[in-house]
């Protein structure tokens, strides 16, 4: 419960400042950087030291909270937890003989550090979302849009109303998966524009592979719905000789996937929908989740983002459009988005906002792209909407 400015809560800030504006300091400058960090971080402090009083809270966050809370108990270092057998068997004996072990050492790891108040997290979580901006500005600066723009876009998404929402109010692992998946793109997307085997694409090769594994003790399914979208990609860009082979020789490999991994095959017998009416409703229903009007008290906070999102649908598929259009990498993140709802629409007892935020990064880019051609069509007549 709020407690007004304690000392923890101020050393935690000020980590997390200094740690942010390091992060945004080179794309944005030091003065815009730091004043992005404080109003960010800023929103945190108000919340956590008078307003907090859990009403804003989730089951899985106080789960996270206890297991961490019984682990800080034996002392471990985050560390030594996270890369020694014994550690990872006392992850997963904290966790009930689960596999999603990775968010409980992130939680742990900051109470670690920071102290045992639920907003530890939190904070670390809204320092994520400086690492995602950053990957978001690099990678829209290797489609050749103008520097305005890359800033512009990187401000947006650190203020993006599902950003703010998810990110500094609550603590959840969706952060995680976020900056996992996008780090993931940007690693693998100089691969995919100019495919050579060098040092520098090994490595990227390498840290992909790390990624696709720290997943499977996050979101195990991730790394599927990522190598579906890539081979969708492939399939529409490669010559019509290759291309059947190339379907055939993906299709092999995620079914072979899917069939030696017997967490998938036990979540696809007991949660997955195999039925047409109830898919079409999941197609609508995942993208449109939350109802403004229909929110439990728990998720109040999400009122505004949520009437937000709506207002944006049709704008951000306007975006969709032209970014399609033009960039590549665009058009690899738009499969993806539509990859993560045609399987959500499958998985109903998964259709909620949470599972949405994960590709925040793709949204905030399409509704983005709207608002700069709206921009530049009433102000600044075909400028920063194009690339170089």
């Amino acid at each position: 419960m709020h407690q007004g400015l304690t000392p923890e809560l101020l050393t935690i800030a000020g980590a997390t400042w200094l740690i942010s504006t390091a992060i945004v300091a080179r794309p944005l400058g030091l003065k815009w950087a730091a004043a992005a960090a404080a109003l960010k971080i800023g929103i945190l402090v108000l919340y956590f030291g008078w307003f907090y009083d859990g009403t804003w809270t989730i089951k899985d966050d106080f789960e996270y909270h206890e297991q961490a809370r019984i682990l800080l108990d034996s002392q471990w270092n985050p560390l030594v937890l996270l890369l020694t057998n014994s550690g990872i068997e006392t992850l997963i004996e904290t966790t009930d003989r689960s596999r999603h072990i990775l968010y409980t050492w992130w939680v742990y790891s900051a109470q670690y550090i920071f102290g045992r108040e639920y907003y530890a997290p939190v904070f670390m979580n809204v320092a994520l979302t400086f690492a995602a901006a950053v990957m978001l500005y690099k990678l829209a600066a290797m489609e050749g849009f103008l520097q305005q723009y890359n800033k512009g876009l990187l401000l947006f998404f650190l203020f993006h109303w599902d950003v703010l929402a998810w990110s500094s109010l609550v603590s959840i692992k969706d952060c995680l998966v976020l900056v996992m998946t996008l780090g993931a793109f940007f690693l693998i997307w100089p691969m995919i524009k100019k495919p050579r085997l060098d040092a520098a694409r090994i490595a990227a090769l390498l840290g992909v592979a790390v990624i696709a594994y720290a997943m499977t003790f996050l979101r195990f399914y991730i790394p599927v719905l990522m190598l579906v979208a890539v081979s969708i990609y492939y399939f529409l860009h490669v010559d019509r000789a290759r291309k059947y082979r190339f379907l055939l020789g993906a299709s092999v490999v995620i079914v072979g996937i899917i069939l030696f991994t017997p967490l998938i095959q036990f979540h696809i017998e007991k949660d997955v929908v195999l039925d047409g009416k109830q898919y079409l409703i999941g197609l609508v229903r995942f993208p449109l989740t939350p109802r403004p009007w229909s929110l439990e008290p728990a998720y109040t906070f999400l009122f505004a983002p949520a009437v937000l999102h709506w207002a944006f649908i049709v704008p951000a598929m306007i975006g969709a459009y032209h970014l399609w259009n033009r960039s590549q990498l665009a058009r690899l993140l738009i499969i993806y988005l539509v990859v993560i709802i045609g399987f959500y629409a499958i998985v109903e007892v998964l259709q909620n906002t949470r599972q949405r935020f994960q590709v925040t990064y793709i949204l905030a880019w399409l509704q983005f792209q709207f608002i700069v051609l709206v921009f530049d069509r009433f102000k600044f007549r075909g400028s920063s909407a194009r690339p170089v």
